[in-house]
C-alpha cells in the first residue's frame, strides 16, 4: 500500500497543512508557497489566490477558478472537469495520466520528469490544486 494512500486515509481530504508549503520547480527554485491558511503566494510574496478548506479556489481578486472535490474530482470556476488526483496520481479530463506526487513531495509529469517539489508541511490537495489551478500546463488537454 502506497505511503500517499495511508496518509489520505488517516488524513481528512481537505486537512489544511499546519505549516507553509513550498513548492519549488525543477532545478530547486521557490515559485510559490502556500500558508497554512491556503494562501497562495508567488516567489516575490504576491498573491496569487487562496485554497479554501472547503475545496474552492480563487484567484487573487477573490473570484473563482475551480475547485477540488472530496472524491479528488478538480473542476474548473463553470464546474466542468479538468482532471482527478487519487493516491498521488493526477490524470486529466479524459482520464490519462499528466503526472504523480509522491508521498516525499516529488511532483512528476506523464514521463516521469521532475517538475518539481513540495516541502515543508504539505498537503496533497494543496499542491494538486497549485498545479492545476495556479501553474499552467500540468493539466491542459
Amino acid at each position: 500500500m502506497s505511503r500517499v494512500f495511508v496518509l489520505l486515509t488517516l488524513l481528512p481530504l481537505l486537512s489544511v497543512a499546519s505549516a507553509q508549503t513550498t513548492i519549488r520547480n525543477a532545478h530547486g527554485s521557490t515559485v510559490a508557497k502556500i500558508s497554512s491558511d491556503g494562501r497562495v503566494t508567488d516567489s516575490h510574496g504576491s498573491s496569487l489566490g487562496r485554497i479554501k478548506s472547503d475545496g474552492r479556489v480563487v484567484n487573487s481578486h477573490g473570484s473563482s477558478v475551480g475547485r477540488i472535490k472530496k472524491d479528488g474530482r478538480l473542476v474548473n470556476s463553470h464546474g466542468s472537469s479538468i482532471g482527478r488526483v487519487s493516491s498521488g496520481r493526477l490524470t486529466n479530463k479524459h482520464g490519462s495520466s499528466v503526472g504523480r506526487l509522491d508521498s516525499s513531495g516529488r511532483i512528476t509529469d506523464s514521463h516521469g520528469s521532475s517538475i518539481g517539489r513540495a516541502t515543508g508541511s504539505w498537503c496533497e490537495k494543496q499542491v494538486v490544486a497549485y498545479f492545476a489551478f495556479f501553474h499552467q500546463g500540468i493539466f491542459s488537454p
